[in-house]
């Protein structure tokens, strides 16, 4: 089903019936046509009215959050927007509340259980165990999307500023490990890159270059063996002289003692 509060674009297709209405007008009898573009005009005027309504709707993103959340509880998108508003208002505490009964309720929001970490850390308060477990599992069983590592790296951010009172950093690797280990992860080059900053963070050099070199390798068959790189736009790279170039993004490339890095320009 078409979640319209959202997707006002999904309107689009009665284009199609306006055509149809629109020839059969055209090839009507005579004695028929005036009926036909009644018929036509009338049904306008419901899609107009109807379109206009919406679009009260659609111009307010508090209203629009309510509505969509109360009519489509199960939609992911309905609560992340709504939990948004409450927040974006001052009122973490109402958001908090909608992500941890998704979160509970099973919704079928991947990344619920990162959510309620993640006001958690906005609020200020403990981390609680039994979320922090909760989002393990998700990541280890569910399919991780890139809104899941950039709430992964909101919560690196939150953590090294102090603000999630005891979620610590082997915590947050723990959780990406948990995605590391799912068999049908995706979005892997995005968490080698947000580990490699999490490890630089801490002067981790030596993690830090294994973890990039993860994220740009290209490997294949069996036993794995590298056939080359990959750079950060998701495009194999090609050698270019001493070094490799992207070709969809023009960014340069050093390879040094078998481990990829941007190359350092003036």
């Amino acid at each position: 089903s078409l979640e319209l509060y959202f997707e006002h674009r999904n309107y689009a297709p009665l284009l199609g019936l306006a055509i149809g209405f629109a020839r059969g007008v055209v090839y009507a009898a005579p004695r028929w046509r005036i009926t036909a573009m009644t018929v036509m005009l009338s049904w306008l005027a419901i899609a107009a009215f109807v379109t206009h309504a919406q679009a009260q709707v659609w111009s307010d993103e508090r209203l629009m959050a309510r509505v969509w959340a109360s009519e489509r509880p199960s939609s992911s998108r309905a609560v992340q927007l709504l939990a948004k508003t409450y927040h974006e208002s001052g009122d973490s505490d109402a958001a908090f509340r909608i992500f941890l009964e998704a979160a509970n309720a099973k919704s079928g929001d991947r990344n619920a259980w990162l959510y309620v970490l993640l006001i958690d850390c906005y609020r200020r308060s403990e981390i609680d165990v039994k979320a922090l477990k909760s989002a393990q599992g998700q990541l280890a069983n569910d399919l991780p999307d890139y809104g899941t590592v950039d709430l992964l790296a909101k919560l690196r951010a939150q953590a090294s500023s102090g603000k999630c009172l005891n979620l610590t950093h082997a915590e947050w690797f723990l959780l990406t490990e948990a995605w590391l280990s799912n068999p049908r992860a995706t979005h892997l080059q995005h968490l080698h890159h947000e580990r490699a900053r999490a490890f630089q963070s801490q002067r981790r050099f030596g993690e830090t270059v294994d973890e990039l070199a993860k994220a740009y390798a290209i490997v294949v068959g069996v036993p794995a063996r590298q056939a080359g790189w990959v750079g950060e736009a998701g495009h194999p790279l090609k050698q270019d002289g001493g070094g490799w170039l992207c070709p969809a993004s023009g960014r340069r490339y050093v390879e040094i003692s078998g481990q990829l890095t941007p190359a350092v320009t003036d």
